[in-house]
């Protein structure tokens, strides 16, 4: 069966936020967020009080509203998790936020969608075209289809996550929430860098380098990559190894700034994953160990993703300007073995040998909003987006013996089988 659908929306319109500033202490904000932020957690020793011994917490930004502001006068419930954080519990993805953020749930649904839900509320549709009731964004920009969620985070600065309907500034896919990746920008008249290297069993290599160079007093670029491999942590009956991991992610970024008042931000993004796909164990699977998998379909996960961006911002003396402009493109090919289980030969089955994705889209916002400390905050802006998917999908299926035309195992060279080969789309 082959399923094709194609969108191609237009959103436009304007959202006004009025809000008060806090006059007091009763801040909307989670009060989890401290226990979740290294720098709100870790009191920092920048302004020591010398008489009584004491010391102050650092200021936490947060672009919650579309706009800068101090976490405490941000008048939504919202958790900013700092890239130390996400270092220190080993966080390389958005679905292993479950555990460090109050209501947040990433879990699979046997799909290469990411099913996310804040406060009960999420999504578990993976048809094509379906999205989201949490909206994910990567430095401000939508990221229209879920699936695009499995690349690895890169040279993060901080996320945040905002609980609560929040359609008013991030539209409609925003009901359960938001989740917004920052990553850092490229610094003025400084140039330095690092490198990272880790090594552990099941041959774990993670690798990544980050480097800034100040052109001029008015350019720098920043370029970081990254690249996480490791071996599969379970294996199939038949010894085909799950759970394995082979990554590369990098960025370039380029920052202009001529003036105090204006600055331009590129960035472009690649992400590219290519490994045997998740282990997941079925429930009535006959052999305890939890890493020895009876299944009889081997699994593939494969998946490209990129990402161009242009923010151009304009400081008036009485607010900001805002424009920011996108370009999203995505792959992905998956296997899967539906049932889990080894018994296609004699009792049922159902795998699919073919699903394959593919979306690309063109955003572009435009947004105007009072400078902070204002005594009347607000927001207005306006977005479009040109989106289209597609997708191609094989499914075996039957309550009796596989077919003749169904070969289990597959061949150990690709991981499909040899009657299907001709179907899978590579690239293009």
């Amino acid at each position: 069966m082959k399923n094709r659908a194609y969108r191609n929306l237009m959103l436009g319109g304007t959202a006004i936020f009025l809000v008060a500033p806090p006059a007091s202490a009763q801040v909307l904000a989670s009060v989890a967020t401290a226990a979740a932020t290294s720098t709100a957690a870790d009191p920092s020793p920048t302004a020591p009080d010398q008489a009584g011994g004491g010391s102050q917490l650092e200021e936490i930004v947060v672009t919650g509203e579309k706009r800068e502001g101090n976490i405490q006068r941000t008048p939504i419930a919202i958790t900013a998790v700092s890239a130390d954080s996400l270092a220190a519990r080993n966080i390389t993805q958005i679905n292993q936020l479950d555990g460090l953020v109050p209501s947040l749930v990433t879990p699979r649904n046997g799909t290469p969608y990411r099913v996310i839900s804040i406060r009960g509320i999420g999504s578990e549709a993976t048809q094509t075209g379906s999205q989201p009731s949490v909206a994910y964004h990567l430095d401000g920009i939508y990221i229209a289809n879920p699936i695009a969620l499995g690349a690895d985070l890169l040279d993060v600065a901080r996320v945040e996550v905002l609980r609560g309907p929040q359609g008013t500034i991030f539209g409609q896919a925003a009901v359960g929430g938001v989740i917004n990746n920052i990553s850092n920008a490229p610094q003025l008249g400084k140039t330095d860098g690092y490198v990272q290297l880790g090594y552990g069993n099941y041959n774990y290599l993670r690798a990544n380098a980050v480097v800034n160079v100040a052109v001029t007093d008015t350019l720098s670029i920043r370029a970081a990559g990254e690249h996480l491999s490791h071996d599969g942590y379970a294996r199939l009956v038949t010894g085909y190894r799950e759970d394995d991991a082979n990554r590369w992610n990098g960025r370039i970024s380029a920052l202009w700034q001529p003036t105090s008042e204006f600055s331009a931000l590129i960035r472009y993004q690649k992400f590219h994953a290519n490994e045997n796909g998740s282990a997941q164990k079925n429930i009535n699977d006959p052999v305890a160990n939890p890493r020895i998998l009876t299944h009889d379909y081997p699994g593939l996960y494969k998946l490209d993703f990129q990402m161009a961006s242009a923010e151009l911002k304009y400081d008036l003396p009485w607010a900001t300007l805002k424009s920011v402009s996108s370009y999203q493109d995505m792959k992905n090919d998956n296997h899967v073995d539906r049932d889990r289980s080894n018994v296609a030969t004699v009792f049922f089955y159902d795998a699919i040998p073919l699903w394959h994705n593919t979306y690309r889209a063109y955003t572009q916002e435009v947004d105007i909003s009072s400078k902070p400390g204002s005594r009347l905050e607000w927001v207005a802006g306006a977005y479009y987006v040109d989106y289209r998917e597609k997708q191609n999908f094989v499914e075996f299926a039957g309550g009796g013996a596989q077919p003749a035309t169904f070969n289990i195992p597959a061949n150990a060279s690709n991981g499909i089988p040899a009657n299907l080969a001709c179907l899978i789309h590579r690239g293009g």
